[in-house]
């Protein structure tokens, strides 16, 4: 019945177009390819201008190197006084006991304290093992002043559930270089540790002063006199109210009923969303910024959102 209706829709506008109206240009969202596959999600608390922040950043690189393309991430700066906080990640936060930096969170698990990299490892690669409810993707365009992302989501399993089970959010990550920002009187250089962190007294940036492989050899997850970056720093969401986002049935003409094979964000049932473009100013590094769209899920019993899935994509201007 869904897909009749759907179908019937577009029937409409298609039967209504003249046959000397051009083509219309292909709309992106259709080339989002959804596969049946999870991606984990890494949260970490740091503090910028810190050891802490420095380890943290070194967790995340060495997770990402391990992982790759299935490991998501986001990093919360825990300093309320920060330019780079973000007050809606305290609703999260909440769920875990509102815990201080440094912290890390896989998916729906809060790693003890020193249990990186085994713990964080291993929960990870359980996940990754993990069946998806369902698969998220989106595409970024952008106007003269915002990003503009176009989300959908695949469901790979039958549900019926209340209209705001399912939340779905984009969330503006960037890169910040580990320097002092003299212009901001804002100093974010990690502090110098003998064959760590190197902050040569005529530059205004920290460097990595070891050179640093993953796991197994393959690869280097830092190189000696690399610039040291604060990496995928969560600092703006597109729903300025709600951390989680907005109900994926406001998009869904069946409110909380989805089945097996329904996809949301088609252009007959598009997600869309805006994210202010970042000033162009000191802060930047490379003009590089991510966008990481998160599906989540009420738990009823827990009283919180899950994580159920996520796609990250990163873009320069």
């Amino acid at each position: 019945m869904k897909k009749l209706l759907i179908a019937s829709l577009s029937l409409v506008i298609v039967s209504s177009c003249k046959k000397d109206d051009p083509v219309a240009p292909v709309d992106p969202v259709n080339n989002i390819v959804l596969k049946e596959e999870f991606n984990a999600l890494s949260l970490m608390g740091t503090v910028l201008h810190t050891s802490i922040g420095a380890n943290n950043q070194i967790a995340s690189m060495s997770a990402e190197s391990e992982f790759k393309q299935n490991l998501n991430h986001m990093t919360f700066v825990g300093d309320k006084t920060s330019p780079f906080y973000n007050p809606l990640i305290d609703t999260l936060m909440a769920y875990y006991g509102n815990p201080q930096p440094p912290y890390y969170i896989v998916n729906d698990i809060q790693i003890p304290p020193g249990g990186f990299p085994l713990g964080v490892y291993d929960e990870i690669e359980m996940s990754l093992m993990n069946s998806p409810i369902a698969s998220v993707g989106h595409v970024v365009q952008s106007d003269d002043t915002s990003w503009v992302i176009d989300s959908k989501v695949k469901f790979w399993v039958d549900t019926t559930v209340q209209p705001e089970v399912f939340m779905i959010e984009t969330y503006l990550l960037e890169d910040i270089q580990a320097r002092n920002f003299t212009t901001q009187n804002l100093d974010l250089r990690f502090p110098a540790v003998k064959d760590f962190i190197l902050n040569p007294p005529t530059d205004s940036v920290s460097y990595w002063d070891i050179d640093l492989y993953n796991s197994d050899s393959s690869a280097y997850v830092v190189r000696k006199g690399q610039k040291a970056v604060n990496q995928y720093l969560c600092t703006l969401n597109a729903n300025k109210k709600n951390f989680f986002g907005t109900p994926l049935s406001t998009y869904w003409p069946f409110a909380g009923d989805f089945h097996k094979g329904d996809i949301i964000g088609t252009p007959d049932t598009r997600i869309r969303v805006h994210l202010a473009k970042t000033e162009k100013g000191e802060y930047d590094f490379n003009r590089k910024v991510s966008f990481i769209t998160v599906l989540w899920m009420w738990d009823a019993v827990n009283g919180r959102y899950d994580y159920v899935n996520s796609y990250s994509s990163e873009t320069r201007y």
